[in-house]
């Protein structure tokens, strides 16, 4: 067994059969389901859309590190209409009508 070297061509580093994660999102439905969210050298990231927060998981120094966020959803803002004064409005036109209905004089240049 002289000149074997275990593990493939490097001694010190092994083959790696099972990647760590590189970092992902995913969608979680409460807050103890952070757990399962696999922590690896990237971030990670689970969002609880029912709880209205966001978790990021990674490696900071070797040491696990989970920072929490509060979300709330994004609403385009809404122009109010504002509502017309129909009684004004009313008033107004019958004002109008009662001007059309008032007799002109006989001239037939005041019907034009």
């Amino acid at each position: 067994m002289n000149g074997y070297i275990p593990y493939g061509s490097n001694a010190f580093q092994g083959t790696q059969y099972f990647p760590q994660p590189q970092g992902n999102v995913y969608l979680i439905n409460n807050s103890l389901e952070v757990a399962n969210v696999p922590m690896g050298s990237g971030l990670s990231m689970a969002i609880c859309p029912s709880e209205g927060t966001m978790y990021l998981k990674t490696l900071q120094g070797g040491a696990p590190s989970l920072i929490v966020y509060s979300i709330t959803p994004y609403e385009a803002p809404t122009q109010q209409n504002e509502q017309p004064d129909l009684v004004a409005q009313i008033a107004e036109l019958r004002a109008e009508i009662e001007a059309l209905k008032k007799p002109k004089g006989g001239n037939f240049n005041e019907l034009i």
